[in-house]
């Protein structure tokens, strides 16, 4: 598992921790776009762009990112 890990890491060229922090970022971003999305089902007059704004914005960050094909 480390050595996977490392081999990730070194693919990706990040550090441990930015590497981290991106992921964590990435998984409050989703957190918080899964919140205001439950509050939309529940009254629809709000958020009504909130969550798609959030998931398009990371989407696009992540793909500037990417260093392999997820197809």
């Amino acid at each position: 598992m480390l050595h996977k890990s490392k081999e990730h890491l070194e693919g990706v060229r990040e550090s441990y921790l930015r590497h981290m922090a991106f992921a964590l970022r990435v998984a409050a971003t989703l957190v918080t776009a899964a919140v205001l999305l439950v509050l939309h089902a529940l009254i629809p007059a709000i958020f009504q762009c909130s969550a798609s704004q959030r998931i398009f914005k990371l989407s696009d960050e992540i793909r500037a990112r990417q260093k392999c094909d997820h197809r």
